[in-house]
């Protein structure tokens, strides 16, 4: 752990306040819908480009896990309610104690993923290994991809209230 630059725990605390903000019923910019699953699409993308050998059957696995977390979060806030506040972009969620559980989940893969690379190289020339960790990966990602698409597309739908 000693190798483990200073930012990566920055990162770390950063993501666990924003899980507990999470927790509770909060209004934030649409934007930030977007910013977050982008940031977690981008280290899992970055995960995906760094396996060594990649190949189709990778890509495969990664997109497997994907689509599925992409379900998971769907079916995770399909029956939410939010109120938004379409003048100023806002929205209303609902406090859910999942995202600060996904977000752990997510930094914890990645970390993994990094310190095991980083420890045995030749992991990464495993064809089972880099599948099982970029399934996980793309499922783990895109379920908070899901669930603020869903929060978006619900935006999009709702009834404009002054927030």
């Amino acid at each position: 752990m000693s190798h483990v630059p200073s930012w990566v725990y920055l990162l770390f605390f950063g993501l666990v306040y924003m899980g507990i903000k999470g927790c509770f019923k909060r209004v934030i910019k649409t934007k930030l819908l977007i910013l977050l699953p982008a940031l977690f699409v981008w280290f899992s993308s970055e995960s995906l480009y760094k396996a060594a050998q990649i190949s189709f059957f990778h890509i495969i696995f990664y997109s497997i896990g994907a689509l599925i977390g992409l379900y998971l979060g769907y079916l995770h806030v399909r029956k939410g309610i939010i109120r938004a506040d379409k003048e100023q972009f806002l929205v209303e969620l609902p406090g859910d104690w999942t995202i600060l559980v996904l977000i752990l989940i997510i930094f914890i893969i990645q970390f993994a993923v990094h310190y095991i690379l980083a420890a045995d190289p030749s992991l990464s020339r495993s064809g089972g290994v880099m599948a099982l960790i970029l399934f996980i990966s793309g499922a783990a990602t895109w379920v908070v991809v899901g669930r603020n698409l869903t929060y978006f597309y619900k935006f999009t739908k709702a009834h404009h209230e002054k927030l």
